[in-house]
């Protein structure tokens, strides 16, 4: 029932004669969501006459080589060939979003979750149409609208790779580029493909899904309640969950005659569940949720306690696993905490588990699923309604602020949970990491207890640390590759020796090859990133004169890493390259670690020689 309410079809057809239209459209229409990188727009700002030159050449590209693929993908929809018509034209235009949304003054006494903010300063979204005669598809640029604090600027590099040449100023650099991270489309799916390889290509961009998990979900939902109240009249409310556990075949695994210790692939169990509640139920939900006392148990699970094993739980998606509860009240998501109290007292089933998801949520008022919304309005725009829409601008603002990089280490804050959680350590091991879900890590390690391995962010990083794996963001890639071990090694170095049994700790960061020391020094290549790994590693040793005795830092450069058993581009590149195993890297981390040396710095080949 609930699939049924977005609509499958993201084709409007017209038979009357085509009306320009004023503003972009928002509301009752069904729009997939994206996250897109920064846009590299170059010195020429983005006027009218600039938008009219790139609208040629959007559609001289879909006329010229994808429109069979455009027709394909119509029939794919059980749409006849030819039923939209020729192309008419396609048009780029700048769009406030108040004139969308609705005045931004109606947030004055709007709850906290709508007051977002854009993030980057700019309050302006980019509308590009595509007309055929009978259809029209959009898509929109948005700001990122976000309440979450927003960090400290990074000065942006020169980007320059011919030696020699100054850097540019920073103002002009950041002006090169635009802020538009949240892209809105209503088109049928190979026209989204061709759109988002067309801005890949055109801005130097990185165009991709946001899949919309839990948290978003339910704080649109909650929010919508704190906007517009709840009506006793309408259609049900639906909540469709899904969940993350796979379910063995218990008898299979006794009647198998393999002796192989590969997990064997199993099956989803159930899949999913709707729960449908009608509307004259839901003040009473809401009533009891905001009376509900927080629930205590006497043996907390595992995963309450680990927040890896929440993780493994939760699956792929950051929004997903209810993590984000604990640092929260029921009275912040009362609806959900009754929801959550019924479904357990009836069904045994614990919605807060980190197995279980929510995939969609659809009412009388919008439908949020994992890449779809569809907020409904009917007749004017109500100021209760504008609010709602900024809520949902704001969530989702909020959702792809969420996978940059967390403030786990800063340069003003440390969490103090987590210094101690690493009290008594006496060796630390620094890098970015490379497995299903990239992310940056250390390992912590003391002589006298257990070897333990701390995950700070589940993402930092597509691959490894080049910029192109960022996104072309230096932002964030300088985040990930300098503020976070610096802040992390300031800290270590400035608490924790006197926690460790031996009054020593010693830090080794993974920096990498061709790391350059010199800031001013021009380079040919990569000049960003080894000016990147430059400036960490005379951080962190730097850090080793103010704490003599009590703290030392080495910095090791391996070129391509080898696994045990390397794909063949990685056999090809270590056959060009300086390369060194994985065992023999670990080897020499482990070995500096735990004996210290005189040198503070080890390339690729001295590595090798090492015992």
């Amino acid at each position: 029932m609930a699939d049924q309410d977005i609509s499958t079809s993201d084709t409007f057809y017209s038979a009357s004669p085509v009306v320009e239209d004023v503003i972009p459209p928002f509301f009752n229409t069904t729009f997939s969501t994206h996250r897109v990188s920064p846009l590299f727009i170059g010195a020429q700002a983005l006027d009218q006459t600039r938008l009219d030159q790139l609208a040629h050449r959007l559609r001289d590209t879909l006329v010229g080589d994808v429109v069979r693929g455009i027709q394909i993908g119509l029939e794919s929809l059980e749409t006849p060939a030819g039923q939209v018509g020729p192309l008419r034209y396609v048009k780029f235009r700048w769009f406030s979003p108040a004139d969308v949304l609705g005045d931004r003054e109606v947030l004055d006494d709007a709850p906290d979750r709508a007051r977002g903010e854009a993030a980057d300063g700019l309050d302006k979204g980019l509308w590009v149409e595509i007309r055929h005669e009978n259809a029209a598809y959009i898509a929109l640029l948005l700001p990122g609208y976000t309440t979450l604090q927003q960090t400290g600027s990074v000065k942006p590099s020169d980007w320059s790779m011919r030696p020699g040449r100054q850097a540019a100023d920073n103002n002009l650099d950041e002006a090169r580029f635009l802020h538009l991270p949240l892209l809105l489309l209503r088109m049928p799916q190979p026209l989204k493909h061709v759109i988002g390889d067309w801005l890949s290509t055109t801005f130097d961009c990185r165009v991709s899904k946001v899949s919309l998990g839990t948290k978003t979900l339910v704080n649109a939902w909650e929010g919508w309640i704190e906007t517009m109240g709840l009506s006793n009249k309408g259609p049900d409310f639906v909540v469709t969950l899904a969940f993350n556990s796979p379910l063995h075949d218990g008898e299979a695994a006794l009647n198998s005659d393999s002796d192989s210790d590969t997990p064997e692939a199993t099956e989803p169990g159930l899949r999913s569940m709707s729960v449908a509640i009608p509307p004259q139920d839901l003040r009473r939900f809401l009533r009891t949720g905001k009376r509900l006392p927080p629930e205590r148990r006497s043996t907390p699970a595992l995963w309450e306690r680990d927040s890896r094993e929440r993780r493994r739980l939760a699956g792929g998606n950051t929004d997903d696993g209810w993590a984000w509860t604990s640092a929260t009240s029921t009275g912040d998501q009362p609806f959900t905490a009754a929801l959550g109290r019924y479904l357990q007292h009836h069904l045994a089933l614990n919605l807060f588990h980190p197995s279980v998801r929510v995939i969609q949520i659809s009412c009388g008022g919008f439908v949020l699923a994992q890449s779809k919304l569809k907020i409904l309005r009917r007749g004017d725009l109500t100021d209760d309604l504008s609010r709602a829409a900024w809520m949902f601008a704001t969530q989702l603002g909020g959702r792809i602020r969420g996978d940059e990089l967390p403030s786990v280490f800063s340069a003003t804050q440390y969490p103090p949970e987590l210094l101690k959680k690493l009290k008594g350590i006496e060796i630390c091991f620094w890098y970015v990491m490379r497995n299903r879900l990239p992310r940056m890590a250390f390992y912590a390690y003391s002589t006298s207890t257990t070897f333990r391995r701390h995950t700070l962010t589940h993402y930092l990083t597509q691959g490894h640390r080049g910029l192109n794996k960022f996104n072309n963001d230096v932002k964030l890639a300088h985040a990930a590759n300098v503020e976070y071990p610096r802040a992390a090694a300031t800290a270590i170095a400035k608490y924790l020796p006197e926690k460790s049994p031996t009054g020593l700790v010693r830090f080794v960061l993974a920096s990498g090859r061709y790391a350059e020391l010199d800031p001013e020094k021009p380079l040919w290549l990569m000049s960003d990133i080894r000016h990147m790994k430059g400036e960490i590693e005379n951080a962190v040793l730097n850090l080793v004169k103010p704490c003599p005795g009590k703290f030392e830092a080495y910095a090791v450069r391996p070129g391509t890493v080898v696994p045990e058993s390397p794909p063949l581009a990685i056999s090809l590149m270590a056959t060009i390259s300086a390369s060194i195993k994985l065992q023999q890297l670990v080897k020499v981390i482990v070995k500096i670690g735990t004996e210290g040396c005189k040198n503070t710095t080890f390339e690729n080949e001295e590595m090798l020689t090492i015992q």
